[in-house]
């Protein structure tokens, strides 16, 4: 394949680097039949479109509205990362494993034997419960759905309960893209907690709120192309060729 990488990145110049060896040719966005679009938010630059023709596939992340119809409008085949079940599941991994280097990073103690909240229980919730338990960490997990708090195990509640909780935990991880965690809850977390966003946008609670209450949160976007850069486009990379056979 022919392929052109946007962006300069750890990521971005590992996936170069993978892509040369195997096999791959690296070109300007006229001559590549797959363009890699930047990730996790894909957007086409005005520059980028202007060098694009139809036939080409793109390789997306997050999307704005209005891109698939810009896409069908001029010719270009999409192919959505988030559509790969074993790319989810390996990216879930890689995400929790920074996850937990963050926490550690940022924590003033050992996690061993600390309480952590984790919400949500999508790919990365789940794996995130998997790796804090097996350092020692005890782990609740908050979830609307019913079904996947029966798959979190006794120690799940639902997301009403976790807010007259939150004074209980000494680390809260979020992964859920909505706006969890309001400014009234957030006044009940400690001031020696931690409060961690992985989520996307719209993110899981104010950050500048939470920083006024002199809590300890930030956010942690984009994990694997930032912890793991070579593992990562070596995913990415996999991904591509299972989606793009030309």
């Amino acid at each position: 394949m022919w392929i052109y990488v946007c962006g300069d990145n750890e990521r971005t110049y590992y996936l170069r680097e993978e892509a040369l060896k195997r096999g791959h040719r690296i070109t300007c966005p006229h001559d590549a039949q797959v363009i890699v679009l930047p990730l996790p938010v894909s957007i086409v630059s005005d520059a980028l479109k202007e060098a694009l023709h139809r036939g080409q596939t793109l390789i997306c992340g997050i999307t704005e509205d209005g891109f698939s119809r810009c896409a069908r409008e001029n010719g270009w085949k999409t192919v959505s990362i988030y559509e790969d079940e074993v790319y989810q599941t390996e990216n879930a991994e890689d995400s929790a494993e920074g996850a937990v280097f963050a926490l550690m990073r940022e924590a003033p103690f050992a996690l061993k034997g600390k309480r952590a909240l984790v919400i949500g229980f999508g790919r990365l919730g789940k794996q995130l419960q998997e790796y804090l338990t097996q350092l020692g960490v005890i782990v609740t997990v908050a979830a609307r759905d019913p079904v996947k708090r029966a798959l979190a195990g006794d120690d799940a509640v639902d997301i009403r309960t976790a807010m007259d909780r939150l004074g209980d935990f000494d680390m809260i991880v979020n992964t859920a893209p909505a706006q969890i965690i309001g400014r009234s809850a957030l006044e009940s977390i400690r001031k020696d907690a931690l409060l961690m966003d992985t989520a996307s946008a719209p993110y899981g609670f104010n950050l500048e709120e939470a920083k006024e209450n002199r809590i300890r949160a930030w956010r942690e976007n984009g994990i694997p192309g930032r912890y793991c850069p070579k593992t990562a486009a070596e995913r990415l990379m996999n991904c591509i060729e299972r989606s793009c056979t030309l």
